[in-house]
């Protein structure tokens, strides 16, 4: 069995050689970038990230100059706090909703925002200092390098999905080694590799149990 992959050039390798085709080494490469790419939005245990910003009062969007991470790729969850004490959990919306309500004069403790243009806009415009906690989806740039590693070609993270991607793209877009018979094969073992991954994204995610004391403690 070959060894585990923690580089770019280890999967490529195992991809040749899995495929049983020549050394198509530039080909293997451009379709382990698109696989990287087909799944990179998709939430997994290894690109979830958490960040946190100040508002400021009357300012109604924010981007990386005010600490938005510029490797967002899509907000899973957001939150706002004063100080310690937790206040509302914002719901997401379209620009468009937030255009038809927002005149420019609205301002409280928002209640929705949206995401657009690489800024988060809130509503109402926040009146105060409020500590925004986000919860996302980060972005990893694809491995270039043979000696390139990252969570896209690692083991025990991305590797088997990406790999078995990087496959199925591989004999899509390269005619002169289509096979129906295999490509078939390859869509399985790649829907397979997914629920894998997202079961194990699952599991490190645990069941909401907690609940509100009515106690308030």
């Amino acid at each position: 069995m070959p060894a585990a992959t923690n580089t770019l050039g280890d999967m490529v390798s195992r991809v040749i050689l899995e495929l049983g085709i020549p050394s198509k080494i530039t080909e293997v490469k451009l379709a382990i970038t698109n696989a990287i790419y087909a799944y990179q939005n998709d939430h997994f245990f290894f690109n979830e990230a958490t960040t946190s910003f100040n508002t400021v009062a009357n300012q109604e969007y924010y981007g990386t100059a005010d600490g938005v991470p510029s490797t967002l790729l899509k907000i899973l969850a957001l939150s706002m706090r004063q100080g310690t004490s937790p206040l509302s959990s914002p719901t997401v919306a379209t620009m468009q909703e937030v255009d038809s309500i927002q005149a420019g004069l609205v301002t409280g403790l928002p209640f929705a925002y949206c995401y657009w243009d690489s800024q988060i806009r809130f509503y109402p415009i926040p009146d105060a200092v409020y500590t925004c906690k986000i919860v996302y989806i980060r972005s990893f740039t694809p491995p270039s390098l043979e000696t390139s590693n990252g969570v896209w070609v690692t083991h025990g993270e991305g590797e088997k999905l990406i790999r078995a991607a990087a496959k199925r793209i591989f004999i899509q877009d390269n005619l002169e080694f289509f096979d129906p018979n295999k490509l078939a094969i390859l869509m399985a073992n790649e829907k397979a590799a997914y629920r894998e991954l997202v079961g194990d994204t699952n599991d490190l995610k645990g069941t909401p149990r907690l609940r509100p004391s009515p106690y308030g403690v």
